[in-house]
């Protein structure tokens, strides 16, 4: 006889079996009532792809190809061509018209619009066909659904026609490279074995502790990864001077008594002067601090990056995968141009983004600690404002796709949640605003936003304007964007599968930071303006890639295509990495992770490189004759006045710790906006006989045209007397005619 013991057991036991089969009953019926088959999805994609063609060639194609209608079509497609697209395609599902044969004609149709484009070298003619194909495209599903069979028009072979024919609209825009045999031969076997490593492999259970030092380990090692050094000041001579003069140039005139937003302004913002003046009470102040600083933000980015997706998806794997992908094509893409060379598409400018993101995802998974996890956000969005334009702008669009997003997810009230979240993000950017406006007018003086608006309007007209190559990375990232966008709605409008929260809103927060800053690029499309950009798209398709992999496992939703689909996804990240194989070879010496290994084939110990930048070394091999001129004819920390190329310029004011008597942070940087010269007017009226100028010697041509306004002058009213000359500088005297 059972003791009583036993009779326990046996009914817990039995109790456990009732509850899963429960379960599975359960989940058996939610999955019946919310299977997705792959045609669906795809229709809600094409459609507003559909629109979109449709509409933007027939625009390109009565203008003509031209610059300022780039922003402007982007901007009707977000604005008009995802919605309008959105709607047709619940049109077609109301009308029972979504079938995989009518998607596949979709598919189908664009490829060919696309094709023909791509051969008709942009011309009226290939216009007109896509302004014929988006109708098509757009059409088709109605009439597939009137005139075809349903039992033709449902077959399962058109819905792989429909994924070929997707995929091939990509291939137009890969680089070449990625097309020959062996990067393809060696990239599927990648993919496949990637996503079958993701999808079946068992879990690995490992105990919290050491899951946690895993991880700690690997966000070093990406960290470490990111963060690069070079110990060769010519690698950066050609760019990364001119780039960081933009910066470090203002900055120099504000420590020497020239405040932000009263005497000195920059193009790329205010606060950023002023948060850079802060951090250079650390580091040493001069491009070795500012190579350490931009090397040190990197790495942390790429680490917030690892942890806010990894929050996201619960994946880590896939996360250490999604992170690796975006340093192997952001920090060693010597095409797009290292961010040691081009720090304003850097963490300066574009990191807020993911603080705010990352608070998000907290918020979602915590919600014991949403209110003040909010109000981080907010306060997030109030120091963007601070920061510069550009990265108020892409805060708020990552803000205003979360709120929007969250909104539709709620169950009431979806207007009002979207319009009072928005309004509020908005708000606290304007407060930041008035507060930083305040506080410059009480201990700084009198703020001037005028110049800074200045070099907005400037840029916002066309000013270095690159027509976009449309076939090319740029409009493939814009184009998954937009599709990234279209299928989250359809999540939270349609409601036909769930996706956690934290999910939901890291893609919606890195969407709508990828809609926002492709603006950047459209308004200047050379490849180095990508480098900002690609962040935030590998890491919605790396969370997208979660949410199809969750789905597999589900056996539930999505369940037709999932395979297909993860395996396109990852394919084109191994194709990514396969591109930028030979560059990180070739930097892999450099990053601070091969120096602190003790076989990492490092070019030199992290000790050393720390040490080469923090002791600022010299970049222009000419700085050091004009340092000892200044040394002989002018006091320690006299303003002097210089008339030489800006780079060289700023870099002898840097090195001196001295400001120019012009009032000019970076030569060329002020040169860019016409209040600038009556600035510079009223100094060289003040002018007295006697002061002295150091001058380039061989490079007359090469300063900027304040500089060179401002010698004029100072020529037609005194004697120019050469006192001493050394190397490619000659200071000289002036005196009364």
């Amino acid at each position: 006889m059972p003791s009583v013991t036993q009779v326990r057991q046996r009914r817990a036991a039995q109790a456990r079996r009732h509850s899963s089969l429960e379960r599975r009953k359960a989940e058996g019926a939610e999955a019946a009532a919310t299977r997705v088959a792959c045609h669906e999805v795809l229709a809600f994609l094409l459609a507003p792809a559909a629109v979109f063609v449709a509409l933007g060639a027939a625009i390109i194609a009565v203008v003509g190809p031209a610059e300022k209608w780039e922003t402007r079509l982007w901007v009707i497609a977000v604005l008009v061509g995802l919605p309008a697209g959105f709607a047709l395609a619940r049109r077609q599902q109301r009308a029972g018209a979504v079938t995989p044969l009518g998607v596949a004609t979709s598919a189908c149709a664009l490829l060919a619009g696309v094709l023909i484009r791509y051969g008709g070298h942009g011309t009226t003619g290939p216009h007109v066909v896509l302004v014929v194909a988006g109708v098509v495209a757009a059409l088709a599903p109605f009439a597939v659904a009137r005139w075809v069979p349903p039992g033709i028009a449902r077959s399962v072979f058109w819905t792989g026609l429909a994924l070929a024919a997707v995929a091939g609209l990509v291939l137009p825009f890969l680089p070449h490279s990625v097309s020959t045999g062996h990067v393809l031969v060696i990239a599927l076997p990648l993919a496949v074995a990637a996503f079958a490593a993701l999808r079946y492999a068992p879990a690995v259970r490992v105990p919290a502790p050491g899951r946690t030092a895993l991880e700690v380990v690997f966000g070093v090692a990406v960290f470490l990864l990111a963060f690069r050094t070079t110990t060769v000041p010519e690698v950066i001579h050609a760019e990364g001077i001119y780039n960081h003069d933009f910066l470090l140039g203002p900055v120099n005139a504000m420590m020497h008594g020239r405040p932000g937003l009263v005497d000195t302004w920059s193009q790329y913002g205010i606060g950023e002067l002023y948060g850079l003046r802060a951090v250079f009470w650390v580091l040493p102040f001069g491009y070795g601090g500012f190579m350490l600083l931009e090397a040190f933000l990197t790495g942390l980015l790429y680490v917030v990056f690892y942890v806010v997706v990894r929050g996201a998806t619960q994946r880590p794997v896939l996360a250490a995968v999604g992170v690796l992908v975006a340093i192997s094509r952001q920090v060693f893409n010597a095409a797009y141009g290292w961010y040691l060379d081009v720090p304003s598409t850097g963490p300066l400018r574009f990191g807020a983004p993911y603080v705010l993101i990352g608070l998000a995802v907290l918020a979602a998974r915590r919600p014991g600690w949403a209110r003040p996890l909010r109000a981080l956000m907010l306060v997030t969005i109030a120091l963007a404002a601070m920061w510069s334009f550009e990265s108020m702008t892409y805060t708020l669009g990552a803000a205003a796709a979360i709120a929007v997003v969250e909104a539709l997810a709620a169950d009431d009230r979806r207007l009002r949640r979207a319009v009072t979240s928005v309004a509020t993000a908005v708000g606290a950017a304007l407060a930041g605003l008035a507060v930083f406006t305040l506080a410059i007018a009480v201990f700084a003086g009198h703020p001037d936003w005028g110049p800074y608006i200045d070099y907005i309007k400037l840029y916002s007209r066309g000013f270095g304007a690159l027509p976009v190559i449309f076939f090319g990375q740029g409009p493939l990232m814009g184009t998954l964007t937009i599709l990234s966008a279209a299928a989250l709605l359809w999540i939270v409008i349609e409601r036909r599968i769930t996706i956690p929260a934290e999910t939901r809103v890291a893609l919606a927060g890195f969407t709508g930071f990828a809609l926002a800053s492709y603006t950047y690029y459209l308004g200047r499309s050379a490849d180095n303006n990508l480098v900002h950009l690609l962040p935030p798209v590998v890491a919605y398709l790396t969370v997208w890639t979660g949410v199809l992999l969750g789905t597999a496992e589900r056996r539930s939703q999505l369940s037709r295509g999932v395979l297909a689909t993860t395996a396109v996804l990852l394919l084109a990240a191994t194709l990514t990495v396969g591109v930028a194989w030979r560059e990180i070879r070739g930097g892999w010496g450099s990053t601070a992770l091969a120096q602190v290994l003790p076989a990492g084939g490092g070019t030199r110990s992290l000790p050393d490189s720390l040490r080469f930048w923090w002791h600022d070394p010299v970049i222009d091999p000419r700085v050091p004759a004009g340092e000892a001129l200044l040394a002989r004819y002018w006091r320690p920390g006299e303003p002097a006045m210089i008339v030489a190329s800006p780079d060289l310029t700023t870099e002898l004011l840097i090195r001196t710790r001295r400001r120019n008597v012009l009032p000019l942070g970076h030569p060329s940087e002020d040169d860019l906006i016409a209040s600038s010269a009556a600035k510079v007017q009223r100094v060289v009226d003040a002018v007295r006989p006697g002061t002295y100028v150091l001058v380039g010697a061989n490079e007359a041509s090469m300063v900027s045209t304040l500089q060179s306004i401002a010698f004029q002058a100072l020529q037609g009213r005194f004697t120019v007397g050469v006192v001493a000359k050394r190397g490619d500088f000659m200071v000289v005297r002036l005196v009364d005619a």
